[in-house]
């Protein structure tokens, strides 16, 4: 709902609330906050990014939208196979319209999806891409493509930079894969992960490499 994903209101006003709460009386590292969610999660993911991007650090939208894609939950459901085609300037309005004269950083973005996905539309991606490439002054053009990413074949990893050079946007594009995470189960410090009904095992563990992006990694 639209009210959900809008500054200050429903849901992810809650969630900001909770994430003040561990900041006031957990000693949270304010510079050290970081969202990600699939599907339904990325989309309240982005909308934390997109609603308090000085609260938040990077996001890792799993199988995701752009901000605001959708305005009711009947539209979202008919969007999902058929993303709307828009241009970085107009997508990312939706974005600036919930802080007004907001002239800081936004939120490093990590966009992961599967290129076989049959709930959500692979190109909401690449438009989401195009949302935050505005938002970081800079183009929905890679900087780097590196193909095989980490030794495999399916995993193709794009890095965006900012005109200083830093990596603000990362998108990893994974063939063979549906609606799911992609994991590497193992007991090496970059696997990871067990195979369900949303996690496939595709010798990738992305949540590692998102850790990475993330900075938290070294």
């Amino acid at each position: 709902k639209k009210k959900d994903v809008s500054k200050g209101r429903g849901e992810v006003a809650s969630i900001k609330e909770m994430l003040d709460y561990m900041v006031s009386y957990q000693g949270v590292d304010t510079k050290q906050v970081f969202v990600s969610g699939l599907s339904a999660g990325a989309a309240m993911a982005v909308a934390l990014m997109a609603c308090y991007p000085d609260r938040i650090q990077a996001g890792a939208i799993f199988a995701g939208a752009p901000y605001k894609v959708a305005k009711s939950a009947f539209q979202a459901m008919f969007v999902m196979w058929i993303p709307p085609n828009k241009s970085p300037k107009r997508w990312a309005k939706r974005v600036m319209q919930q802080n007004p004269g907001y002239t800081g950083p936004y939120p490093k973005l990590i966009a992961v999806h599967g290129r076989l996905d049959y709930a959500v539309n692979f190109h909401h991606s690449w438009e989401l891409v195009q949302q935050w490439s505005f938002l970081h002054h800079t183009d929905p053009k890679p900087d780097k493509i590196e193909d095989a990413f980490a030794q495999v074949k399916d995993v193709c990893r794009l890095g965006f930079n900012n005109s200083q050079g830093q990596e603000v946007m990362v998108f990893y594009k994974i063939k063979n894969l549906s609606h799911a995470l992609a994991i590497d189960p193992g007991n090496l410090p970059n696997q990871g992960g067990k195979v369900a009904t949303f996690s496939v095992d595709k010798n990738f563990h992305s949540t590692y490499w998102v850790a990475k992006d993330f900075g938290l990694v070294k």
